[in-house]
């Protein structure tokens, strides 16, 4: 399956936390009209960082666009720089602060965090597999998702944890998003990964669309990769 988009697109793609820019194949097969780039962490390999090639003008004429699709903590690998070129962002059960703004929540989200730390240094490989259990629920974790259970010598631990410590440091402040022109959120009904999912009440509503996916957990954008691919089209298309 794949579409054609009414505009000529130039994509950035961040995965999360966990990930690798492998999961984003079925989209960018999806969306093999624009010019495609997915980011790489460097979890389980080399990293891979991107960048637009057109550049904003202060004239506003350019005729490509510039979109921005991040999963998860992807929103928080991608630059302010690359944020302030940006003409579209498709944020996929996505958050600003990992443990949200409201006292109870938060607590709740600390102790989640903090058992995940404690069992990550205890078993590495039995707690990723633990996490994307969770992400995929759900769903059963697509098979080409076990990597790390494949080639477990791939694995970057240090920055696996340097990363998950990191989740503790990271913002509710919307700032770094209010000049994008469009924002389109994409959410799950039974994420068990997010305890405060950004939602439209967290940006200024007249650029923010949207959408409660039918089904799936934290990683319905990849398990139904399908459906997603398809509600992002008719939203670029727009």
């Amino acid at each position: 399956m794949s579409f054609e988009l009414d505009t000529q697109t130039e994509i950035l793609a961040y995965h999360g936390w966990g990930f690798t820019a492998a999961c984003w194949q079925d989209y960018e097969t999806a969306f093999v009209s624009t010019t495609w780039k997915s980011f790489d962490r460097g979890y389980f390999g080399r990293p891979h960082s991107v960048q637009f090639s057109s550049v904003k003008s202060s004239a506003g004429l350019e005729s490509c666009r510039r979109v921005v699709i991040a999963h998860s903590y992807g929103l928080h690998f991608c630059p302010d720089g690359v944020l302030a070129q940006t003409d579209v962002l498709i944020l996929l059960n996505s958050f600003l602060g990992f443990h949200g703004v409201e006292p109870s929540l938060q607590a709740k989200s600390q102790r989640k965090l903090q058992r995940m730390r404690q069992a990550f240094d205890h078993s590495l490989r039995q707690t990723w597999l633990n996490f994307m259990l969770q992400t995929f629920a759900p769903d059963l974790i697509p098979p080409h998702y076990l990597s790390f259970q494949l080639e477990p010598d791939l694995l970057q631990p240090d920055l696996l944890r340097q990363d998950l410590t990191a989740l503790d440091q990271t913002s509710p402040n919307p700032d770094r998003l209010r000049s994008i022109p469009r924002i389109l959120l994409l959410t799950s009904p039974d994420d068990r990964i997010l305890t405060a999912p950004l939602n439209a009440t967290h940006l200024p509503e007249s650029t923010v669309t949207e959408i409660l996916l039918p089904q799936g957990g934290h990683g319905a954008p990849f398990s139904r990769s399908e459906d997603c691919i398809a509600r992002i089209e008719e939203f670029l298309n727009l």
